[in-house]
Protein backbone atom coordinates (compact mmCIF):
# COMPACT_ATOMS: atom_id res chain seq x y z
CA UNK A 1 0.00 0.00 0.00
CA UNK A 2 1.29 3.45 -0.81
CA UNK A 3 1.78 5.72 2.14
CA UNK A 4 1.02 9.41 2.47
CA UNK A 5 4.53 10.44 1.43
CA UNK A 6 4.48 8.61 -1.90
CA UNK A 7 3.90 11.82 -3.84
CA UNK A 8 7.17 13.30 -2.57
CA UNK A 9 10.76 12.46 -3.36
CA UNK A 10 12.16 13.15 0.10
CA UNK A 11 11.48 14.51 3.57
CA UNK A 12 13.02 17.84 2.53
CA UNK A 13 10.64 18.06 -0.43
CA UNK A 14 7.69 17.30 1.85
CA UNK A 15 8.83 20.04 4.21
CA UNK A 16 9.00 22.51 1.31
CA UNK A 17 5.45 21.63 0.27
CA UNK A 18 4.16 22.06 3.83
CA UNK A 19 5.98 25.39 4.21
CA UNK A 20 4.23 26.63 1.08
CA UNK A 21 0.84 25.48 2.40
CA UNK A 22 1.54 27.15 5.74
CA UNK A 23 2.32 30.48 4.07
CA UNK A 24 -0.96 30.31 2.21
CA UNK A 25 -3.23 29.06 5.03
CA UNK A 26 -1.55 31.00 7.87
CA UNK A 27 -2.44 28.08 10.17
CA UNK A 28 0.28 25.45 10.09
CA UNK A 29 0.55 22.31 12.16
CA UNK A 30 3.46 20.57 13.85
CA UNK A 31 3.71 16.93 12.75
CA UNK A 32 6.14 14.10 12.13
CA UNK A 33 7.36 13.84 8.53
CA UNK A 34 10.18 11.31 8.88
CA UNK A 35 9.31 7.71 7.91
CA UNK A 36 12.63 6.60 9.45
CA UNK A 37 11.60 7.92 12.87
CA UNK A 38 8.23 6.14 12.63
CA UNK A 39 9.99 2.91 11.63
CA UNK A 40 12.36 3.13 14.62
CA UNK A 41 9.50 3.75 17.05
CA UNK A 42 7.41 0.86 15.76
CA UNK A 43 10.37 -1.51 15.62
CA UNK A 44 11.20 -0.92 19.29
CA UNK A 45 7.58 -1.01 20.51
CA UNK A 46 6.00 -3.56 18.16
CA UNK A 47 5.52 -6.08 21.00
CA UNK A 48 3.64 -3.54 23.09
CA UNK A 49 1.35 -2.67 20.17
CA UNK A 50 0.73 -6.29 19.13
CA UNK A 51 -2.52 -6.66 21.18
CA UNK A 52 -4.09 -3.96 18.97
CA UNK A 53 -3.68 -5.81 15.66
CA UNK A 54 -6.96 -5.82 13.76
CA UNK A 55 -8.43 -3.08 15.99
CA UNK A 56 -10.39 0.06 15.11
CA UNK A 57 -8.32 3.26 15.02
CA UNK A 58 -9.66 6.76 15.69
CA UNK A 59 -7.03 9.03 14.12
CA UNK A 60 -7.52 12.71 15.06
CA UNK A 61 -5.67 15.36 13.03
CA UNK A 62 -3.48 12.95 10.96
CA UNK A 63 -2.12 15.78 8.78
CA UNK A 64 -0.04 14.36 5.91
CA UNK A 65 -0.46 10.86 7.36
CA UNK A 66 3.15 9.68 7.61
CA UNK A 67 2.71 8.34 11.15
CA UNK A 68 -0.85 7.17 10.42
CA UNK A 69 0.18 5.04 7.45
CA UNK A 70 3.17 3.48 9.25
CA UNK A 71 1.06 2.49 12.25
CA UNK A 72 -1.67 1.23 9.91
CA UNK A 73 0.79 -1.03 8.08
CA UNK A 74 1.90 -2.55 11.39
CA UNK A 75 -1.50 -3.09 13.01
CA UNK A 76 -3.59 -3.76 9.87
CA UNK A 77 -6.70 -2.36 11.55
CA UNK A 78 -10.29 -3.38 10.86
CA UNK A 79 -11.09 0.26 10.11
CA UNK A 80 -9.08 3.46 10.36
CA UNK A 81 -11.07 6.68 10.81
CA UNK A 82 -9.19 9.79 9.64
CA UNK A 83 -10.67 12.86 11.31
CA UNK A 84 -9.05 15.68 9.36
CA UNK A 85 -10.91 19.02 9.10
CA UNK A 86 -8.27 20.98 7.15
CA UNK A 87 -8.78 20.52 3.42
CA UNK A 88 -5.14 21.26 2.52
CA UNK A 89 -4.11 17.89 3.98
CA UNK A 90 -6.70 15.80 2.10
CA UNK A 91 -4.49 15.38 -1.05
CA UNK A 92 -1.83 13.77 1.16
CA UNK A 93 -4.38 11.33 2.59
CA UNK A 94 -6.10 10.56 -0.72
CA UNK A 95 -3.65 7.79 -1.74
CA UNK A 96 -4.54 5.97 1.48
CA UNK A 97 -8.27 6.34 0.85
CA UNK A 98 -8.02 5.25 -2.82
CA UNK A 99 -5.85 2.19 -2.26
CA UNK A 100 -7.43 -1.20 -3.20
CA UNK A 101 -9.41 -2.70 -0.30
CA UNK A 102 -8.59 0.37 1.77
CA UNK A 103 -9.64 0.26 5.41
CA UNK A 104 -9.33 4.03 5.75
CA UNK A 105 -12.35 6.31 6.04
CA UNK A 106 -12.35 10.10 5.98
CA UNK A 107 -14.65 11.56 8.62
CA UNK A 108 -15.83 14.99 7.54
CA UNK A 109 -16.10 16.58 10.98
CA UNK A 110 -14.70 19.87 12.18
CA UNK A 111 -13.29 19.14 15.65
CA UNK A 112 -12.05 22.69 16.15
CA UNK A 113 -10.59 22.72 19.68
CA UNK A 114 -12.07 26.19 20.20
CA UNK A 115 -15.61 24.98 19.44
CA UNK A 116 -15.76 21.95 21.73
CA UNK A 117 -14.95 18.26 21.84
CA UNK A 118 -16.91 16.89 18.89
CA UNK A 119 -14.35 14.26 17.98
CA UNK A 120 -14.38 12.87 21.53
CA UNK A 121 -18.14 12.29 21.58
CA UNK A 122 -18.70 8.51 21.68
CA UNK A 123 -22.40 8.83 20.78
CA UNK A 124 -21.57 10.39 17.40
CA UNK A 125 -19.53 7.38 16.35
CA UNK A 126 -22.41 5.06 17.23
CA UNK A 127 -25.13 7.27 15.69
CA UNK A 128 -23.25 7.58 12.38
CA UNK A 129 -22.34 3.88 12.24
CA UNK A 130 -18.60 4.56 12.15
CA UNK A 131 -17.70 1.91 14.71
CA UNK A 132 -20.32 -0.85 14.32
CA UNK A 133 -18.30 -3.45 16.22
CA UNK A 134 -17.87 -1.17 19.24
CA UNK A 135 -21.29 -1.86 20.72
CA UNK A 136 -19.96 -1.20 24.20
CA UNK A 137 -19.87 2.54 23.44
CA UNK A 138 -23.67 2.67 23.26
CA UNK A 139 -24.93 4.74 26.23
CA UNK A 140 -27.68 2.16 26.82
CA UNK A 141 -25.12 -0.61 27.47
CA UNK A 142 -23.44 -1.00 30.88
CA UNK A 143 -19.85 0.17 31.32
CA UNK A 144 -17.22 -2.56 31.04
CA UNK A 145 -14.17 -2.65 33.27
CA UNK A 146 -10.81 -3.80 31.97
CA UNK A 147 -8.94 -3.01 28.77
CA UNK A 148 -10.51 -2.57 25.34
CA UNK A 149 -7.72 -3.52 22.93
CA UNK A 150 -10.09 -3.48 19.95
CA UNK A 151 -10.02 0.34 19.89
CA UNK A 152 -6.99 2.67 19.69
CA UNK A 153 -6.90 6.47 19.68
CA UNK A 154 -4.07 8.41 18.05
CA UNK A 155 -4.05 12.20 18.09
CA UNK A 156 -1.75 15.06 17.13
CA UNK A 157 -2.24 17.97 19.52
CA UNK A 158 0.24 20.46 18.02
CA UNK A 159 -2.33 22.35 15.96
CA UNK A 160 -0.46 25.61 15.57
CA UNK A 161 -2.78 28.58 15.89
CA UNK A 162 -5.87 26.37 15.96
CA UNK A 163 -4.79 24.96 19.31
CA UNK A 164 -4.05 28.35 20.90
CA UNK A 165 -6.71 29.98 23.05
CA UNK A 166 -5.53 32.77 25.36
CA UNK A 167 -8.53 32.12 27.65
CA UNK A 168 -7.65 28.48 28.14
CA UNK A 169 -4.78 26.01 28.48
CA UNK A 170 -3.13 24.25 25.48
CA UNK A 171 -5.22 21.82 23.47
CA UNK A 172 -2.92 18.95 24.47
CA UNK A 173 -3.61 19.59 28.15
CA UNK A 174 -7.37 19.85 27.61
CA UNK A 175 -7.44 16.63 25.57
CA UNK A 176 -5.43 14.81 28.24
CA UNK A 177 -7.69 16.17 31.00
CA UNK A 178 -10.84 14.92 29.23
CA UNK A 179 -9.20 11.54 28.72
CA UNK A 180 -8.31 11.07 32.39
CA UNK A 181 -11.71 12.25 33.61
CA UNK A 182 -13.48 9.64 31.45
CA UNK A 183 -11.10 6.86 32.52
CA UNK A 184 -11.98 7.33 36.19
CA UNK A 185 -15.61 6.28 35.64
CA UNK A 186 -15.30 4.34 32.33
CA UNK A 187 -17.49 6.76 30.39
CA UNK A 188 -17.42 8.09 26.83
CA UNK A 189 -14.99 6.19 24.59
CA UNK A 190 -13.98 4.12 27.63
CA UNK A 191 -17.51 2.76 28.19
CA UNK A 192 -16.64 -0.49 26.42
CA UNK A 193 -13.37 -0.77 28.37
CA UNK A 194 -10.32 1.42 28.90
CA UNK A 195 -8.85 2.65 25.60
CA UNK A 196 -5.18 3.35 24.92
CA UNK A 197 -4.12 6.66 23.36
CA UNK A 198 -0.93 7.59 21.48
CA UNK A 199 -0.62 11.37 21.61
CA UNK A 200 1.83 13.61 19.77
CA UNK A 201 2.49 16.71 21.87
CA UNK A 202 5.04 19.51 21.63
CA UNK A 203 8.16 18.99 23.72
CA UNK A 204 7.38 22.17 25.68
CA UNK A 205 3.90 20.98 26.67
CA UNK A 206 4.75 17.38 27.62
CA UNK A 207 6.40 18.54 30.86
CA UNK A 208 3.00 19.23 32.46
CA UNK A 209 1.79 15.69 31.62
CA UNK A 210 4.96 13.66 32.26
CA UNK A 211 7.26 15.75 34.50
CA UNK A 212 10.84 14.71 35.19
CA UNK A 213 11.16 16.73 38.40
CA UNK A 214 8.85 17.22 41.37
CA UNK A 215 9.05 20.97 40.73
CA UNK A 216 7.08 20.43 37.48
CA UNK A 217 4.58 17.98 39.03
CA UNK A 218 1.40 20.04 39.04
CA UNK A 219 -2.29 19.26 38.91
CA UNK A 220 -2.45 17.78 35.42
CA UNK A 221 0.33 15.28 36.16
CA UNK A 222 -1.21 14.36 39.52
CA UNK A 223 -4.56 13.59 37.86
CA UNK A 224 -2.86 11.45 35.23
CA UNK A 225 -0.96 9.41 37.83
CA UNK A 226 -4.22 8.33 39.45
CA UNK A 227 -5.76 6.89 36.29
CA UNK A 228 -3.06 6.09 33.72
CA UNK A 229 0.41 4.73 33.03
CA UNK A 230 2.18 7.30 30.87
CA UNK A 231 5.42 6.66 29.00
CA UNK A 232 7.34 8.67 26.42
CA UNK A 233 8.03 6.58 23.33
CA UNK A 234 9.92 9.30 21.47
CA UNK A 235 10.88 12.92 21.91
CA UNK A 236 13.49 15.58 21.34
CA UNK A 237 16.65 16.20 23.36
CA UNK A 238 15.50 17.51 26.77
CA UNK A 239 15.68 21.30 27.13
CA UNK A 240 14.15 21.77 30.57
CA UNK A 241 14.78 24.75 32.83
CA UNK A 242 14.60 22.66 36.01
CA UNK A 243 17.10 19.81 36.37
CA UNK A 244 17.52 17.16 39.03
CA UNK A 245 20.66 16.29 40.91
CA UNK A 246 22.79 14.25 38.46
CA UNK A 247 23.09 11.32 40.90
CA UNK A 248 19.30 10.84 40.86
CA UNK A 249 19.19 10.92 37.06
CA UNK A 250 22.07 8.44 36.80
CA UNK A 251 20.40 6.03 39.24
CA UNK A 252 17.09 6.36 37.40
CA UNK A 253 18.66 5.75 34.00
CA UNK A 254 20.70 2.79 35.30
CA UNK A 255 17.52 1.10 36.53
CA UNK A 256 15.85 1.59 33.15
CA UNK A 257 18.82 0.32 31.14
CA UNK A 258 18.96 -2.87 33.25
CA UNK A 259 15.21 -3.37 32.70
CA UNK A 260 15.66 -2.90 28.95
CA UNK A 261 18.51 -5.41 28.91
CA UNK A 262 16.49 -7.99 30.85
CA UNK A 263 13.44 -7.42 28.64
CA UNK A 264 15.32 -7.63 25.36
CA UNK A 265 14.48 -4.03 24.40
CA UNK A 266 17.16 -2.54 22.15
CA UNK A 267 17.31 1.08 21.00
CA UNK A 268 20.05 2.07 18.52
CA UNK A 269 22.79 4.18 20.10
CA UNK A 270 22.10 7.06 17.70
CA UNK A 271 18.54 7.17 19.05
CA UNK A 272 19.58 7.44 22.72
CA UNK A 273 20.17 10.60 24.75
CA UNK A 274 23.62 11.35 26.20
CA UNK A 275 22.97 9.87 29.66
CA UNK A 276 21.75 6.42 28.49
CA UNK A 277 24.77 6.20 26.17
CA UNK A 278 27.10 6.99 29.08
CA UNK A 279 25.42 4.34 31.24
CA UNK A 280 25.86 1.79 28.45
CA UNK A 281 29.54 2.65 28.06
CA UNK A 282 30.25 2.88 31.82
CA UNK A 283 27.81 0.51 33.54
CA UNK A 284 29.85 0.24 36.75
CA UNK A 285 31.44 3.70 36.95
CA UNK A 286 29.05 6.32 38.32
CA UNK A 287 31.91 8.73 39.00
CA UNK A 288 32.98 8.68 35.33
CA UNK A 289 29.39 9.35 34.22
CA UNK A 290 28.97 12.24 36.66
CA UNK A 291 32.25 13.86 35.64
CA UNK A 292 31.12 13.82 32.01
CA UNK A 293 27.66 15.19 32.82
CA UNK A 294 28.98 17.95 35.06
CA UNK A 295 30.92 19.66 32.28
CA UNK A 296 32.44 23.02 33.25
CA UNK A 297 30.39 26.12 32.53
CA UNK A 298 31.69 28.95 30.36
CA UNK A 299 33.10 30.95 33.27
CA UNK A 300 34.81 27.83 34.63
CA UNK A 301 36.42 27.23 31.24
CA UNK A 302 37.52 30.87 31.21
CA UNK A 303 39.05 30.42 34.69
CA UNK A 304 41.01 27.37 33.53
CA UNK A 305 42.35 29.20 30.46
CA UNK A 306 43.40 32.25 32.51
CA UNK A 307 45.21 30.01 35.02
CA UNK A 308 47.10 28.35 32.15
CA UNK A 309 48.07 31.71 30.62
CA UNK A 310 49.29 32.98 34.00
CA UNK A 311 51.40 29.84 34.48
CA UNK A 312 52.88 30.29 31.00
CA UNK A 313 53.81 33.91 31.76
CA UNK A 314 51.48 35.46 29.17
CA UNK A 315 50.37 38.05 31.73
CA UNK A 316 51.21 38.98 35.31
CA UNK A 317 49.57 40.76 38.22
CA UNK A 318 50.70 44.22 37.12
CA UNK A 319 51.20 45.80 33.72
CA UNK A 320 54.16 48.00 34.78
CA UNK A 321 55.75 45.98 37.57
CA UNK A 322 59.05 47.26 39.00
CA UNK A 323 60.64 45.81 42.15
CA UNK A 324 61.04 49.14 43.99
CA UNK A 325 57.70 50.68 43.02
CA UNK A 326 54.97 50.75 45.74
CA UNK A 327 52.00 48.53 44.90
CA UNK A 328 49.59 51.47 45.12
CA UNK A 329 51.29 53.06 42.12
CA UNK A 330 51.28 49.92 39.98
CA UNK A 331 48.59 49.32 37.35
CA UNK A 332 46.76 46.00 37.77
CA UNK A 333 46.48 43.81 34.69
CA UNK A 334 42.77 43.55 33.65
CA UNK A 335 43.25 39.83 32.98
CA UNK A 336 44.55 39.31 36.50
CA UNK A 337 41.62 41.24 37.98
CA UNK A 338 39.29 38.98 36.03
CA UNK A 339 41.19 35.92 37.22
CA UNK A 340 40.92 37.05 40.86
CA UNK A 341 37.17 37.56 40.51
CA UNK A 342 36.68 34.13 38.95
CA UNK A 343 38.81 32.51 41.65
CA UNK A 344 36.61 34.10 44.32
CA UNK A 345 33.39 32.97 42.59
CA UNK A 346 34.76 29.45 42.22
CA UNK A 347 35.74 29.26 45.89
CA UNK A 348 32.32 30.55 47.03
CA UNK A 349 30.44 28.13 44.83
CA UNK A 350 32.50 25.15 46.02
CA UNK A 351 31.86 26.13 49.63
CA UNK A 352 28.10 26.61 49.09
CA UNK A 353 27.84 23.41 47.05
CA UNK A 354 29.63 21.56 49.84
CA UNK A 355 27.16 22.88 52.42
CA UNK A 356 24.19 21.85 50.28
CA UNK A 357 25.67 18.42 49.59
CA UNK A 358 26.24 17.85 53.31
CA UNK A 359 22.66 18.85 54.16
CA UNK A 360 21.22 16.66 51.40
CA UNK A 361 23.26 13.66 52.57
CA UNK A 362 22.18 14.26 56.17
CA UNK A 363 18.55 14.47 55.07
CA UNK A 364 18.87 11.19 53.19
CA UNK A 365 20.59 9.48 56.14
CA UNK A 366 17.82 10.52 58.54
CA UNK A 367 15.09 9.29 56.17
CA UNK A 368 16.88 5.94 55.79
CA UNK A 369 17.27 5.62 59.57
CA UNK A 370 13.56 6.22 60.13
CA UNK A 371 12.55 3.57 57.60
CA UNK A 372 15.09 1.12 59.04
CA UNK A 373 13.67 1.62 62.55
CA UNK A 374 10.12 1.04 61.32
CA UNK A 375 11.07 -2.17 59.49
CA UNK A 376 13.49 -3.65 62.05
CA UNK A 377 11.81 -6.86 63.32
CA UNK A 378 14.23 -7.19 66.26
CA UNK A 379 13.00 -4.01 67.96
CA UNK A 380 10.25 -4.07 70.56
CA UNK A 381 7.53 -1.44 70.25
CA UNK A 382 9.02 0.48 73.17
CA UNK A 383 12.56 0.52 71.73
CA UNK A 384 11.26 1.38 68.26
CA UNK A 385 9.34 4.38 69.57
CA UNK A 386 12.34 5.52 71.61
CA UNK A 387 14.60 5.37 68.55
CA UNK A 388 12.06 7.17 66.39
CA UNK A 389 11.71 9.99 68.93
CA UNK A 390 15.49 10.36 68.99
CA UNK A 391 15.49 10.59 65.18
CA UNK A 392 12.67 13.15 65.37
CA UNK A 393 14.90 15.38 67.50
CA UNK A 394 17.75 14.98 65.02
CA UNK A 395 15.40 15.92 62.18
CA UNK A 396 14.36 19.08 64.04
CA UNK A 397 18.01 20.08 64.43
CA UNK A 398 18.60 19.30 60.75
CA UNK A 399 15.59 21.43 59.73
CA UNK A 400 16.95 24.31 61.82
CA UNK A 401 20.23 24.17 59.88
CA UNK A 402 18.35 24.13 56.58
CA UNK A 403 16.32 27.19 57.55
CA UNK A 404 19.55 29.06 58.27
CA UNK A 405 20.55 28.82 54.60
CA UNK A 406 20.43 32.03 52.56
CA UNK A 407 17.09 32.42 50.80
CA UNK A 408 18.64 31.95 47.35
CA UNK A 409 20.04 28.56 48.51
CA UNK A 410 16.76 27.28 49.92
CA UNK A 411 15.22 26.79 46.48
CA UNK A 412 17.96 24.47 45.13
CA UNK A 413 18.00 22.57 48.44
CA UNK A 414 14.24 21.96 48.50
CA UNK A 415 14.27 21.07 44.79
CA UNK A 416 17.04 18.47 45.34
CA UNK A 417 15.38 17.17 48.50
CA UNK A 418 11.98 16.72 46.82
CA UNK A 419 13.47 14.90 43.83
CA UNK A 420 15.52 12.61 46.05
CA UNK A 421 12.59 11.68 48.28
CA UNK A 422 10.36 11.15 45.24
CA UNK A 423 12.84 8.80 43.58
CA UNK A 424 14.20 6.74 46.48
CA UNK A 425 10.90 5.13 47.41
CA UNK A 426 9.12 2.02 46.16
CA UNK A 427 7.67 2.66 43.65
CA UNK A 428 9.13 6.05 42.67
CA UNK A 429 6.61 8.88 42.83
CA UNK A 430 7.12 10.25 39.31
CA UNK A 431 5.82 8.21 36.38
CA UNK A 432 9.00 9.23 34.55
CA UNK A 433 11.01 7.18 37.06
CA UNK A 434 8.66 4.20 36.59
CA UNK A 435 9.41 4.05 32.86
CA UNK A 436 10.39 0.69 31.36
CA UNK A 437 12.52 2.10 28.55
CA UNK A 438 14.28 5.27 27.48
CA UNK A 439 12.52 7.44 24.88
CA UNK A 440 13.79 7.35 21.32
CA UNK A 441 15.53 10.65 20.58
CA UNK A 442 14.14 12.45 17.54
CA UNK A 443 15.80 15.27 15.64
CA UNK A 444 14.15 18.61 14.98
CA UNK A 445 14.38 18.13 11.21
CA UNK A 446 12.22 14.99 11.45
CA UNK A 447 9.23 17.22 12.18
CA UNK A 448 7.50 20.07 10.46
CA UNK A 449 7.11 22.94 12.92
CA UNK A 450 3.95 24.96 13.30
CA UNK A 451 3.78 28.73 13.17
CA UNK A 452 3.44 28.84 16.96
CA UNK A 453 6.14 26.38 18.10
CA UNK A 454 9.44 25.22 16.72
CA UNK A 455 11.33 22.03 17.41
CA UNK A 456 10.42 18.40 17.93
CA UNK A 457 7.32 16.65 19.21
CA UNK A 458 7.05 13.89 21.79
CA UNK A 459 4.96 10.73 21.44
CA UNK A 460 3.24 9.86 24.71
CA UNK A 461 1.78 6.39 25.28
CA UNK A 462 -1.19 6.81 27.66
CA UNK A 463 -2.57 3.52 28.93
CA UNK A 464 -5.46 3.67 31.43
CA UNK A 465 -5.11 1.55 34.53
CA UNK A 466 -7.44 -1.45 34.58
CA UNK A 467 -10.02 -2.24 37.25
CA UNK A 468 -7.41 -4.10 39.33
CA UNK A 469 -5.03 -1.12 39.60
CA UNK A 470 -7.47 1.80 39.34
CA UNK A 471 -8.22 3.36 42.75
CA UNK A 472 -11.74 2.82 44.08
CA UNK A 473 -14.13 5.45 42.80
CA UNK A 474 -15.17 8.33 45.04
CA UNK A 475 -18.69 9.60 45.59
CA UNK A 476 -19.66 12.76 43.64
CA UNK A 477 -19.17 14.97 46.71
CA UNK A 478 -15.80 13.36 47.47
CA UNK A 479 -14.74 13.82 43.84
CA UNK A 480 -15.70 17.50 44.05
CA UNK A 481 -13.56 17.80 47.19
CA UNK A 482 -10.65 16.09 45.46
CA UNK A 483 -10.88 18.54 42.55
CA UNK A 484 -10.98 21.48 44.96
CA UNK A 485 -7.95 20.27 46.94
CA UNK A 486 -5.90 19.48 43.82
CA UNK A 487 -6.70 22.80 42.22
CA UNK A 488 -5.76 24.69 45.38
CA UNK A 489 -2.53 22.98 46.46
CA UNK A 490 -0.91 21.64 43.27
CA UNK A 491 0.38 24.94 41.81
CA UNK A 492 3.19 25.14 44.40
CA UNK A 493 4.97 21.76 44.89
CA UNK A 494 7.55 23.16 47.33
CA UNK A 495 4.94 24.64 49.70
CA UNK A 496 4.39 23.10 53.11
CA UNK A 497 1.22 21.01 53.17
CA UNK A 498 -0.07 22.58 56.42
CA UNK A 499 0.13 26.06 54.89
CA UNK A 500 -1.64 24.96 51.70
CA UNK A 501 -4.46 23.15 53.52
CA UNK A 502 -5.09 26.09 55.85
CA UNK A 503 -5.56 28.14 52.69
CA UNK A 504 -8.64 26.05 51.87
CA UNK A 505 -10.52 27.13 54.99
CA UNK A 506 -9.67 27.98 58.62
CA UNK A 507 -8.98 24.76 60.52
CA UNK A 508 -8.89 22.62 57.38
CA UNK A 509 -5.31 21.39 57.89
CA UNK A 510 -5.95 20.03 61.38
CA UNK A 511 -9.22 18.35 60.36
CA UNK A 512 -7.84 16.72 57.19
CA UNK A 513 -4.48 15.54 58.55
CA UNK A 514 -6.13 13.85 61.52
CA UNK A 515 -8.15 11.65 59.12
CA UNK A 516 -5.45 10.97 56.51
CA UNK A 517 -3.08 8.40 58.09
CA UNK A 518 -0.76 7.98 55.09
CA UNK A 519 0.42 11.59 55.54
CA UNK A 520 2.17 10.49 58.76
CA UNK A 521 3.43 7.14 57.49
CA UNK A 522 7.05 7.33 56.20
CA UNK A 523 6.62 3.88 54.59
CA UNK A 524 3.96 5.41 52.33
CA UNK A 525 5.88 8.59 51.58
CA UNK A 526 4.57 10.58 54.55
CA UNK A 527 6.44 12.35 57.35
CA UNK A 528 6.32 11.60 61.08
CA UNK A 529 6.32 15.35 61.60
CA UNK A 530 3.61 16.34 59.16
CA UNK A 531 4.67 19.98 59.49
CA UNK A 532 7.61 19.06 57.22
CA UNK A 533 5.43 17.49 54.50
CA UNK A 534 5.66 19.24 51.11
CA UNK A 535 2.84 19.39 48.57
CA UNK A 536 4.97 17.97 45.76
CA UNK A 537 5.35 14.62 47.56
CA UNK A 538 1.63 13.89 47.94
CA UNK A 539 0.67 10.52 46.46
CA UNK A 540 -2.60 9.45 44.84
CA UNK A 541 -3.54 7.63 48.04
CA UNK A 542 -2.91 10.76 50.10
CA UNK A 543 -5.09 12.89 47.84
CA UNK A 544 -7.90 10.32 48.12
CA UNK A 545 -7.66 10.23 51.91
CA UNK A 546 -7.71 14.03 52.07
CA UNK A 547 -10.76 14.17 49.77
CA UNK A 548 -12.66 11.72 51.97
CA UNK A 549 -11.60 13.62 55.11
CA UNK A 550 -12.67 16.92 53.54
CA UNK A 551 -16.06 15.50 52.58
CA UNK A 552 -16.70 14.29 56.13
CA UNK A 553 -15.61 17.58 57.74
CA UNK A 554 -18.72 19.32 59.04
CA UNK A 555 -17.19 22.81 58.80
CA UNK A 556 -16.09 22.67 55.17
CA UNK A 557 -17.19 25.59 52.93
CA UNK A 558 -20.38 25.30 50.90
CA UNK A 559 -20.29 24.25 47.25
CA UNK A 560 -20.85 27.86 46.15
CA UNK A 561 -17.91 29.07 48.27
CA UNK A 562 -15.73 26.33 46.78
CA UNK A 563 -16.71 27.38 43.26
CA UNK A 564 -15.88 31.03 43.99
CA UNK A 565 -12.48 30.03 45.37
CA UNK A 566 -11.87 27.82 42.36
CA UNK A 567 -12.62 30.69 39.97
CA UNK A 568 -9.42 32.41 41.10
CA UNK A 569 -7.20 29.42 40.31
CA UNK A 570 -5.69 28.24 37.02
CA UNK A 571 -8.00 26.10 34.89
CA UNK A 572 -7.11 23.38 32.40
CA UNK A 573 -9.96 24.08 30.04
CA UNK A 574 -12.22 26.96 29.08
CA UNK A 575 -15.10 26.97 31.56
CA UNK A 576 -17.25 28.94 29.11
CA UNK A 577 -17.50 25.72 27.11
CA UNK A 578 -19.60 22.94 28.60
CA UNK A 579 -18.13 19.50 27.96
CA UNK A 580 -20.53 17.42 25.82
CA UNK A 581 -22.14 14.34 27.27
CA UNK A 582 -19.89 11.34 26.68
CA UNK A 583 -16.81 13.47 25.89
CA UNK A 584 -13.87 11.09 25.75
Amino acid sequence: MRNAQSAFKSVSRLKQELSKLQRVSKIGRGQVISPALCDDILKVHSRSLAPHKGCDIIDIFPGVGVWSSKLHDLLKPRRHLLIEPQSQFIPYLQPLLDAPKSHYSLVNWNPDPKEGAKCWDAERYIAEGLLPEQGGLDPSSPSKLGQNNSLLIIVNTDLGRLGVDPKSSPFSHRAFWRFTQAVSDFSGLHRGGAVRMLMWVSDQEKVAILPRTVWNRRRLAVEGEGTCRIEELAGGIPRFKMHRHPVVDVDSCSRVMKHMENGGIHIPANRLDELPRLVLDNPDSERSILSTLQAPREWQQELRLLEEELAEGKFSRYLDYKPDTPKKKLTADPKFRRLARLRSDDQNQKMQRGVLEDLIKADQALDSAVLAALKDPTLSDQKREKRLKHLDLQMLQHTKKVNELPKKRLVPFHSAMLDRRAFYRNPPLLLWDQRRFEPIIAKDDEFFSSLVREGSLALLDIQPRTDSTLPKSLSPSQQAGLEFIRRSVCPNPSDLLMKSLDGLAPGAAQAIIARAPSLRDPQKGGRRNVNEMRVGLLTTEMYREMAIAWDSWEFKPSSNDMRRTRAHTFVWYDRKQELPEGAF
